[in-house]
Order: structure tokens, then sequence, then C-alpha cells
């Protein structure tokens, strides 16, 4: 399954900036197991929700994968 998380900086105030990443795993507890190991000292997660590959971008970071995400605009 393929879910996306959001995480913050904890260091940073409630309006700090948020980011987010998308994790390929078994369940929900999983991609949040995943994302915990993968976030720098100071970070928190703040929500994991399914998602569909149609939300990848080629700007999208994913976490655990490859962003083999590739548009053609002219062709």
């Amino acid at each position: 399954m393929l879910f996306k998380c959001f995480w913050r900086n904890g260091k940073g105030s409630a309006g700090s900036h948020q980011c987010c990443g998308f994790i390929r795993a078994e369940s929900l507890e999983d991609a949040e197991k995943i994302m915990r190991r993968s976030l720098q000292e100071g970070c928190e997660l703040v929500e994991t929700i399914p998602a569909q590959e149609h939300w990848i971008t080629p700007q999208s970071l994913t976490v655990n994968f490859a962003n083999m995400t590739e548009y053609a605009l002219f062709g």
C-alpha cells in the first residue's frame, strides 16, 4: 500500500514548516514506523494518510522507494 506522511520540525512553533513524503508499507502502522525511523532528530510525525500513485509528481519525496515519475510535456 502507499501512504503519504506529513512531518514538521518539532523544535519550531505550531506554525512551523510542514513537509510530506510517500511511503510504501503493508499497513498504516508500518508506514508510521518507517517514517519515524527515517526522520531527523527534532522532527515529529504529524499525520499519515492512504495515498494514490497518481499523487506522486517528479518533485515528490519518496522515502523508501525510488521516485520514477516522469512527465512528457510535449511529445
